[in-house]
């Protein structure tokens, strides 16, 4: 049976702000908050969102650009959402954002950390 083995390293350079390295060296930067965190790697981005300490989370990944279709013969996607939904969608994200900004808020003015 063979096994390989794994070296991972994650560097904190500020707060909400880490360098991570594997074998080969850096492999991506991560920024973010508990429950916020976006990671920036060689493949793509990976953005997380989740309840810190309840297991739920959303994590979305986002590949680099391979260079595939032009930007001249490229053409943005037809939705298939009704006017309804892309404004449910609009107002959910928009006070998901607005909650974790009221969080962050709230700590950095009550001197808690993040």
């Amino acid at each position: 049976m063979a096994y390989k083995l794994r070296f991972r390293k994650s560097i904190r350079i500020a707060k909400g702000v880490r360098l991570n390295f594997g074998k080969n060296g850096f492999t991506s930067a991560s920024v973010g908050i508990p429950g916020m965190n976006v990671n920036f790697g060689r493949k793509g981005t990976r953005t997380t969102f989740g309840i810190p300490g309840s297991g739920f989370s959303w994590s979305e990944f986002t590949p680099k650009d391979q260079g595939g279709i032009p930007d001249s013969d490229w053409e943005w996607p037809k939705s298939t959402l009704s006017a309804k939904a892309k404004a449910a969608y609009g107002w959910f994200y928009g006070g998901v954002f607005a909650i974790f900004g009221i969080i962050i808020i709230y700590c950095m003015t009550h001197g808690k950390a993040l």
